[in-house]
């Protein structure tokens, strides 16, 4: 998107004129090894559970961290502006620090977003379901603004930047209510290397911000690169869109419970369930063809758990993968991530 800037990536000028990124949220804590993976697919085959850890007491950062990390006027101001447009309760500037993350992964803990790890099979690793129709981006919202209809391409949506700009600022207007708007600044590559982009997400999921710190550089050596003032800085917004009354309890956390317990109910059904795949079956759809008694599906349906090619065992459906389709095949389509279609499934026994 063309926007007015300095000249260093910061929009100048009112809050109409600011040029905004959509931030792409992470899928998980911690990329797992090919072997680790296979050892915890053979263990969720006999069902057993993760074991779930009480978070170890530590020192919270976020008790009055809403000072600067940067002397960036820019970028303070900027801040400022969004804080004031999406009303956040406090303000976070993310340090990137370890006791920072634990304590993130312990508030997570307590939400219910993370599962603790056994700590002796998988020290420091996290479980974070997802829900099915939960995915990266989807495709009929996903716009490029640039000035020109042109310049988004044959195959991509176009809004003009002005139109997309009002609806967007409609949108994030008091988004953050009864959150913490996290300041989040990242570096794509070494902190300090000519080929590194860096940019500053700001975001009210304490989810996104402990993904980023897999993800990317992250912290107080990125602002200090930023105070430098010698590179563009791109701005992204993001928020997960459900602001909170006051004592009002986050929904969001019964989403993240509702899948596994989706999957139980499925499998426990009086009655017969019958899956009618099309399109795409991947993920958690997938765990929910294997867990129906009956599953039809067009051939040129595409079946998988791509998830796995990022480092994100599939625990959770894995043993209805398994009892669907046996050890060997599941543990070669979590190891290559591998998709396929309706007569390879036909073959397999899912469909």
């Amino acid at each position: 998107m063309q926007q007015h800037s300095n000249g260093r990536g910061w929009p100048v000028g009112s809050v109409d004129s600011r040029g905004w990124s959509s931030a792409v949220n992470a899928m998980f804590i911690r990329h797992r090894t090919r072997s680790k993976m296979r050892s915890m697919l053979e263990g969720t085959a006999r069902h057993e559970e993760p074991q779930t850890m009480k978070a170890s007491a530590v020192t919270d950062p976020f008790v009055s961290s809403n000072q600067p990390l940067t002397k960036n006027k820019n970028l303070i101001r900027w801040v400022e502006k969004m804080a004031e447009l999406c009303q956040p309760d406090a303000i976070h500037w993310v340090d990137g620090s370890q006791e920072e993350f634990d304590a993130l992964c312990a508030r997570l803990v307590e939400a219910g977003t993370f599962i603790k790890l056994n700590e002796k099979k998988w020290p420091g690793c996290y479980y974070a379901r997802s829900v099915p129709s939960d995915v990266a981006r989807v495709e009929d919202r996903t716009y490029i603004c640039s000035l020109s209809r042109d310049g988004a391409g044959p195959t991509n949506n176009w809004e003009d930047p002005f139109v997309m700009r009002k609806r967007l600022k409609d949108l994030f207007r008091g988004c953050m209510q009864g959150r913490t708007m996290y300041v989040l600044p990242f570096s794509m590559g070494p902190v300090g290397s000519p080929l590194s982009g860096i940019g500053v997400q700001l975001t009210d999921s304490a989810y996104v911000v402990a993904n980023m710190r897999t993800m990317a550089r992250i912290g107080a050596p990125v602002f200090a690169e930023i105070d430098k003032d010698e590179k563009r800085v791109v701005p992204c917004m993001h928020s997960v869109g459900m602001p909170l009354k006051p004592g009002e309890a986050d929904p969001i956390v019964g989403i993240n419970r509702a899948f596994g317990t989706m999957l139980r109910q499925v499998e426990n059904a009086p009655q017969v369930v019958i899956a009618v795949c099309e399109g795409g079956v991947l993920g958690g759809g997938f765990g929910l063809a294997c867990v129906s008694d009956i599953a039809f599906a067009h051939t040129d349906t595409k079946f998988g758990m791509p998830e796995t090619s990022r480092g994100l065992p599939p625990a959770q459906i894995a043993p209805f993968v398994v009892q669907r389709i046996g050890l060997t095949q599941a543990r070669r389509l979590v190891l290559t991530s591998a998709q396929f279609r309706g007569d390879e499934a036909l073959r397999l026994g899912l469909v």
